[in-house]
């Protein structure tokens, strides 16, 4: 206490071979010392040892103890094989001794995708062949860390696409609802990656079907999928499976006096029109009480552009031909396809497809 400038200095008292620096030595007013000690001089913790402080103001001794060191050990466990496109889980723990912080964690996939935080997670390899991986697990300054390989096999299963997902809102105080089926028919059991896409982020599950076995996802946005009751959404299922699955779907209209919709079944890429292809879509119609939609799936990568021309029942064209764009692996709606071509309604006429650039595959509903 008192008036005027403290100044002070710092020195072992006495001299301590574990105590190799002391920093800074000296100073004025308020300050931080640095005390580094080189553990190799010490038995183990516990070890004492004093730093004399003089100053203008009177001295003091403060002590100094070697506290018990950081350590780590962990153990990681995730499975020799993977298939391509399927996730997998990785699993870390660890065991932490005298550490002030909490363990964290990083997992390296060894595809140089983003890494993960978390002490268990999932990942799905999207190339075929041998990755390595690596967690390491931190606290304090103690590091420990486990690695290995992971051989990814190609999947030998299907992709497939169901269009027409609905969860929305219809006339008359109905719903528009989805349900999806799926058939195993093999020996073995099948695991499929389900992700769906709308105008939202996409949301992804992962299910098993058991040899011989059929399932059923009623309401697939909600059931499945988790999308809450009252929110609308319409959009496309992406489903990848390690084998083969026979899968359909049913986008219907529910009222009070019951349902009323459309079997879709599940796309391959085998099932697209290709540039240079004509195809025909028979049976459409429009009138006073009804009109038609048409649904444009594409299941190529890349952007589609789809031209549709309408023709009557005697082979004239009506209406100015209709183009449209589809991102890859993805499906829209065209609501009224005669409002669309600027069409007058028909008893009875088809749609002719035309698809570019090369490589695009494009299927169509009514």
């Amino acid at each position: 206490t008192g008036s005027g400038t403290l100044t002070w200095s710092v020195a072992e008292s006495p001299d301590e071979g574990w105590i190799t620096s002391v920093s800074p030595s000296s100073g004025s007013n308020d300050g931080t010392v640095t005390v580094t000690v080189d553990r190799s001089h010490v038995a183990g913790f516990g070890d004492r040892g004093n730093l004399s402080v003089t100053s203008n103001g009177g001295s003091a001794d403060i002590e100094v103890v070697i506290g018990e060191v950081c350590t780590l050990s962990c153990t990681a466990s995730v499975p020799s094989t993977a298939s391509e496109d399927i996730a997998v889980s990785f699993s870390a723990s660890a065991t932490a001794n005298a550490c002030v912080g909490i363990p964290t964690y990083d997992w390296d996939f060894g595809d140089d995708t983003a890494h993960s935080s978390e002490p268990t997670t999932s990942h799905a390899y999207s190339t075929p062949g041998s990755s390595d991986w690596r967690v390491v697990v931190s606290a304090d300054d103690a590091t420990c860390e486990e690695s290995g390989t992971i051989q990814v096999a190609e999947r030998t299963g299907g992709t497939y696409l169901v269009p027409a997902v609905a969860h929305n809102k219809g006339k008359g105080g109905t719903q528009w609802r989805t349900d999806v089926a799926a058939v195993n028919r093999s020996a073995a059991t099948v695991t499929a990656v389900v992700t769906y896409y709308s105008s939202a982020a996409p949301i992804q599950r992962q299910i098993t079907i058991g040899p011989g076995q059929t399932v059923e996802w009623a309401n697939v946005v909600e059931g499945l999928l988790g999308i809450a009751h009252e929110v609308e959404s319409q959009g496309i299922l992406h489903i990848f499976s390690d084998g083969p699955l026979a899968i359909t779907s049913r986008t219907f209209n529910q009222g009070s006096s019951g349902t009323y919709g459309q079997y879709v079944p599940a796309l391959t890429e085998s099932d697209g029109v290709v540039a240079g292809d004509t195809a025909v879509v028979p049976h459409l119609k429009k009138g006073a009480d009804f009109r038609t939609n048409f649904g444009l799936v594409n299941l190529g990568e890349q952007v589609a552009s789809v031209t549709v021309t309408l023709v009557d029942s005697e082979g004239r064209q009506i209406g100015s031909p209709g183009g449209a764009g589809v991102e890859g692996k993805r499906w829209t709606q065209i609501s009224d396809l005669f409002g669309f071509c600027g069409a007058a309604g028909q008893e009875i006429a088809y749609a002719v497809l035309e698809v570019k650039p090369a490589g695009a595959r494009v299927w169509a509903y009514a």
